[in-house]
C-alpha cells in the first residue's frame, strides 16, 4: 500500500477547482450551498449555536427568543428540538461539533470543510460573472419582508445573535476557475451554469422563499457536478463545441432502469466514455507540468526525478516527494513518472466513485454501488429543475427544441433535437447493436415523462410543448 498521502491532491493540477477530492463523497447540496453562501457574506455564529441545540440536550435554549414555556417544559423542549432538526438538519448532515444547516435564513451560514471549497469555488465563478447577485442573495436570505412559516422560523432564531450585520455589495470582476481563454464553450459554460443559479431565485417568482433557497441549492450542486465532469478538459485543451468532448447520454425512463435496456446501456458507456476523457485531460496536464523543467546531464541519475517532480510540482513538500521518489526506478522516464503520480492521487475507481456519488445526490447518476454500472438518469425533481433553466415564465418551446437547448446550455443528450443529432454525436461511443432504435424510444420517454410532471403539454396535432409547471405558466 502506498503511504504518499497522495490521494485527492487538486493542486497536482494547478489551477483548477472543480476536481474530486480525497473523500468526493462526503460533499452533499447542503455543505456545498454553505460554503458558497459562507464565500458571499461570511461565517455567522448562530448555525454554529443551532447544531449544538440540535444534538446536544445539555445546550440551554435561547430564552429569548425561545419561549420559556418551552424550554422550561422537558417534552416542549424536546420536541421543539426535534422540529428543528426536521427544519433544518433533514439529511442530517450536523453533528454535535460541526455540520451545515440548510440556509432557512442568512444567520444560519454554518463553517462546514465538508464542502470540498466546492462552494467557495462555484461563488467566485457566479461573482465574477453577476456583480449584482450578491445583492439578490441578501434580499433572499436576510429580507424580513413577507415571509413564508418556514422562514418565519430562521427570522425567530436568527434572534439569537448579537449582531446581524453583514457586508453587501457588488462583486469585484472574479474569472472563472478554469481558463477561459481556451476555446469558445468553457465561457459559453460558465455563463450557462450561472444564469442557473441565478434564476433559481429570479425566475420563480411564484414560489415561497424556502422554495426557492431549495431550488437554489439544487442550482449550485447541479452546476458543481456538471464543473467536476466537464471543467478539467477546459483547463487541458481548446473545446469549441460540445461534440469535441465525450456524448453525455441520459437515460429517460424511471430510474435506474432495466441494465438490458440498450439506452440504459448508451447511458453506462457515456459516462464511462467522460470518466475515460477526464482521466485523460489530467494524465495530460501532469505531462505538460513534468515536461517543462529541464535538468543538466551532469546530474545523476538517481536525483534527476527528485529534480523534475520538486520544480513540476511545487505544492508538493520534500516528505511527499520522497514518497513518490521511492515508487520510481532511478532511470524512470516521464511518461512514467506521469502514471505513477495520477495513480497515486486518482486510484482505479475514484473518478468514478466520486462522479457517481456526487451525481446520485441530486438524482443524476447511479444506481447505488452494488446494482449495476454507473449511468446517467433523470430524477423527476432534476427535470423541474431542467425546465425551470431552459424555459422562461410564460414560454412555450416544441419538445425537439428543448432538446436542443439542453445539449446547448450543459451537453446534454437524450433524444433527436432540430439541430442535435443525438444518434450522430453518440457514435462517438463505439456501442454495438440498434442504438438508432435507443435513442428514438429515450427520447419519447422523456417526452412522456414530461407530460406526466406537467412540464408538457401533447396536443391533437401530436405536437408536444414544454413549458413550466402549470403553477407559474
Amino acid at each position: 500500500m502506498s503511504n504518499t498521502n497522495l490521494k485527492g491532491r487538486r493542486d497536482i493540477f494547478g489551477e483548477s477547482s472543480f476536481l474530486l477530492g480525497r473523500n468526493p463523497e462526503r460533499p452533499s447540496p447542503v455543505h456545498v450551498i454553505n460554503g458558497f453562501l459562507r464565500a458571499a457574506f461570511g461565517r455567522k455564529e448562530v448555525g454554529q449555536k443551532i447544531i449544538a441545540i440540535i444534538n446536544d440536550r445539555d445546550e440551554v435554549l435561547p430564552t429569548p427568543p425561545i419561549s420559556k414555556s418551552i424550554s422550561e417544559n422537558y417534552k416542549s423542549d424536546e420536541l421543539f428540538r426535534k422540529s428543528l432538526s426536521v427544519i433544518l438538519n433533514p439529511d442530517r448532515r450536523a453533528w454535535k461539533e460541526i455540520g451545515s444547516l440548510f440556509p432557512l435564513h442568512g444567520e444560519f451560514i454554518t463553517n462546514d470543510p465538508s464542502d470540498d471549497g466546492y462552494g467557495r469555488s462555484m461563488w467566485k465563478l457566479v461573482a465574477g460573472i453577476d456583480t449584482n447577485f450578491k445583492n439578490v442573495l441578501d434580499g433572499l436570505l436576510f429580507s424580513d419582508n413577507s415571509p413564508d412559516a418556514l422562514t418565519s422560523m430562521g427570522i425567530l432564531l436568527s434572534g439569537i445573535n448579537t449582531s446581524n450585520n453583514h457586508e453587501v455589495g457588488s462583486s469585484t470582476k472574479i474569472p472563472p476557475p478554469w481558463q477561459v481563454s481556451r476555446g469558445k464553450l468553457s465561457a459559453k459554460f460558465a455563463n450557462n451554469v450561472t444564469t442557473m443559479i441565478t434564476s433559481s431565485i429570479s425566475s420563480n417568482i411564484h414560489r415561497i422563499r424556502s422554495a426557492k433557497i431549495v431550488a437554489m441549492t439544487t442550482a449550485i450542486y447541479f452546476a458543481t457536478w456538471l464543473s467536476i465532469l466537464r471543467s478539467v478538459c477546459f483547463s487541458d485543451r481548446p473545446i469549441n463545441t460540445w461534440a469535441e468532448l465525450a456524448p453525455m447520454f441520459f437515460y429517460a425512463g424511471l430510474p435506474p432502469g432495466n441494465p438490458q435496456d440498450p439506452a440504459v446501456r448508451l447511458s453506462s458507456r457515456s459516462f464511462e466514455s467522460i470518466v475515460d476523457e477526464c482521466r485523460s485531460s489530467l494524465i495530460n496536464i501532469i505531462r505538460k507540468k513534468i515536461a517543462k523543467p529541464r535538468v543538466p546531464t551532469k546530474i545523476p541519475k538517481t536525483q534527476r526525478n527528485l529534480i523534475k517532480i520538486t520544480k513540476a510540482f511545487p505544492s508538493l513538500n520534500k516528505k511527499d516527494i520522497d514518497n513518490l521518489n521511492q515508487l520510481l526506478k532511478p532511470d524512470a522516464t516521464n511518461e512514467s513518472i506521469v502514471e505513477t503520480l495520477f495513480s497515486e492521487v486518482y486510484p482505479i475507481g475514484h473518478l468514478e466513485k466520486g462522479f457517481r456519488s456526487m451525481g446520485r445526490k441530486i438524482g443524476l447518476a447511479g444506481p447505488e454501488r452494488g446494482f449495476g454500472s454507473p449511468r446517467f438518469m433523470f430524477e423527476t425533481s432534476m427535470l423541474g429543475l431542467l425546465v425551470d433553466s431552459t424555459v422562461g415564465i410564460t414560454e412555450q418551446v416544441s419538445y425537439a427544441e428543448w432538446l436542443d437547448r439542453i445539449y446547448e446550455k450543459f451537453g446534454i443528450l437524450v433524444g433527436f433535437g432540430k439541430q442535435t443529432d443525438t444518434h450522430e454525436l453518440i457514435t462517438a461511443l463505439k456501442m454495438p447493436g440498434p442504438t438508432y432504435t435507443a435513442v428514438e424510444e429515450n427520447h419519447d420517454l422523456l417526452r412522456r415523462r414530461l407530460i406526466r410532471s406537467g412540464l408538457a403539454s401533447e396536443y391533437s396535432d401530436g405536437e408536444t410543448e414544454i413549458h413550466r409547471h402549470d403553477g407559474e405558466k
